[in-house]
């Protein structure tokens, strides 16, 4: 299977957030998105996925229950189900839900 660019979904996810989803419902076990961040992208916790964040460019930070990393190109980061997380700062990053991200599963905090 593939996935080009040009089929991916692009969503707004705030007003400092884009996401471009390219797997979304095709797998049982990841979802996977490519998103930019230019500010701060809110606190959240996910009920029900591990997350994955890679850093493909820029840099910023990514809190994980009120601990903040500095992060930039090639890190990698894991945030665990159930943990408060937040990102800022000017990045690309490919972001990895498991299981696949649902928004019913996520609370904004």
């Amino acid at each position: 299977m593939i996935v080009r660019s040009e089929e991916a979904e692009e969503r707004v996810a705030d007003e400092n957030t884009k996401l471009k989803i390219y797997i979304k419902g095709q797998s049982k076990n990841i979802s996977l998105a490519l998103g930019e961040v230019r500010g701060f992208h809110g606190t959240f916790l996910n009920r029900k996925s591990e997350r994955v964040y890679f850093i493909l460019s820029g840099s910023g930070s990514i809190s994980i229950e009120g601990r903040k990393f500095s992060v930039s190109q090639e890190d990698c980061v894991l945030v665990p189900v159930n943990s408060k997380h937040s990102i800022e700062g000017e990045m690309r990053y490919l972001v990895i839900d498991s299981p696949p991200f649902d928004p019913k599963d996520e609370i904004k905090c």
